[in-house]
């Protein structure tokens, strides 16, 4: 919307006083991700209109993208009483039950938001994560296929093949998809579909080619090509994250490397390659990212040697903290993935927020501690405990609703020591 629409909507509330029109401008500066402007007009809204389900659901959801979850929890409950036929609400509060660690809460919501409009994809998404983070992989996994309906339903149409379901093919096309770390972490069922076809494309980001080619131990009848490229002729087509629900895996598995494989333990944590930011265009960015300035608390452990791998948006902050002589900044060796796989096969641990050098490590077999925000955490990494679900060589530290990411980085230098 332009600055000349916002600044309507914010000549229309305040001069109309109408629980309307500061629903409005709520909700612009949500989607604007000015989450504390958004919660005052919405709560404007809300003592305007205590009985408009819309806007509690929608201030409920504001407040836990403010860091306000269990506040947020009870507006999306008053909403499920005024309206208990709406699946919206259902939908958002099994997102905060998930934050808080309810998964069967979650699960349950998630399930009637389904039940109430079937044909949402928003409604089948928010069940697919409760699953997931239930551990219910097999209907888990099939939910996940609403993704391309909610978020680019394009997708499916432009590809001129049946989506494979898991049966015996000539050809088979696979192709990444979403973030880098996605299609790493989807590429541990590849040998397993390439065992039901004769011959298998593989499609991936051009950042992944090389790796892939030089170390991706991939089977013999798999070709790998960078994106984009022209489609081939194949005769089924599956996204490297249906792979999981075409081949009916109904449980997570701890793997070791599954690409590459030859990283060799030292006996020491000395050499420590470090990630604290990704995407910035990410939905949870602004949870996930933890500022390089808490890192310094690991610089301070003797014997340890900090090794920058970030890319793109954060890596300025070495600069702006003046940490040059402290940080190695090894961005200038790094032009692909095969690159940043180089860098950590010398490395005796690397440290990273949850982003695709984390799958890149626990694909390599690389130890890696994976730092996680309770608050935007990810599907894959549960609500609790510190082994990983997916890999085996991870270690999972997590931030708690209360904590900041000091607090965390304490336990984490804490066991550097030990």
């Amino acid at each position: 919307m332009a600055a000349m629409d916002h600044a309507g909507l914010v000549s229309l509330a305040v001069h109309r006083g109408l629980a309307g029109d500061f629903y409005n401008l709520g909700c612009w500066l949500r989607d604007s991700r000015r989450w504390a402007a958004a919660a005052v007009s919405l709560a404007r809204a809300v003592e305007l209109a205590p009985a408009d389900y819309r806007a509690l659901t929608n201030f409920g959801w504001n407040l836990h993208l403010s860091g306000r979850t269990t506040e947020g929890l009870e507006y999306l409950g008053r909403a499920i009483e005024l309206a208990p036929g709406e699946s919206m609400p259902y939908a958002l509060r099994a997102q905060l039950e998930l934050v808080l660690g309810d998964d069967e809460a979650a699960v349950a919501d998630g399930r009637r938001a389904v039940e109430l409009e079937p044909g949402s994809a928003i409604n089948h998404m928010a069940y697919s994560f409760a699953l997931l983070n239930a551990g219910e992989y097999g209907e888990g996994w099939r939910e996940y296929e609403w993704r391309f309906a909610y978020r680019i339903p394009e997708f499916l149409n432009a590809r001129p093949y049946r989506l494979w379901r898991g049966e015996r093919v000539g050809h088979l096309y696979i192709e990444g998809e979403q973030g880098l770390g996605d299609t790493i972490f989807g590429l541990r069922w590849l040998s397993e579909a390439a065992a039901r076809a004769d011959r298998v494309t593989l499609y991936v980001h051009k950042e992944l080619w090389s790796l892939l080619v030089e170390w991706g131990n991939l089977p013999g009848n798999v070709s790998v090509y960078p994106m984009p490229r022209v489609l081939p002729e194949a005769e089924a087509w599956v996204p490297v994250m249906s792979l999981p629900a075409a081949l009916e895996a109904d449980r997570a598995e701890a793997c070791g490397a599954y690409i590459w494989g030859g990283w060799k333990d030292r006996g020491r944590f000395r050499d420590i390659g470090i990630v604290w930011a990704g995407s910035p265009s990410h939905d949870q960015a602004h949870h996930r990212d933890c500022p390089l300035v808490y890192f310094l608390r690991l610089a301070e452990i003797a014997g340890v040697r900090l090794h920058a791998l970030q890319l793109g948006t954060g890596q300025e902050q070495i600069g702006e903290l003046g940490l040059e002589g402290l940080v190695a900044d090894r961005s200038p060796e790094i032009g692909s993935m095969l690159d940043t796989a180089r860098i950590m096969a010398g490395l005796d641990l690397v440290i990273s927020v949850d982003t695709s050098s984390a799958h890149l490590a626990g694909a390599l077999g690389v130890p890696c501690l994976l730092l996680l925000n309770q608050r935007g955490r990810d599907f894959r990494w549960g609500v609790s405990g510190e082994a990983s679900r997916w890999y085996a060589s991870h270690r999972q530290f997590r931030r708690g609703l209360g904590e900041d990411w000091g607090a965390l980085m304490d336990r984490v230098a804490a066991e550097l020591r030990r």
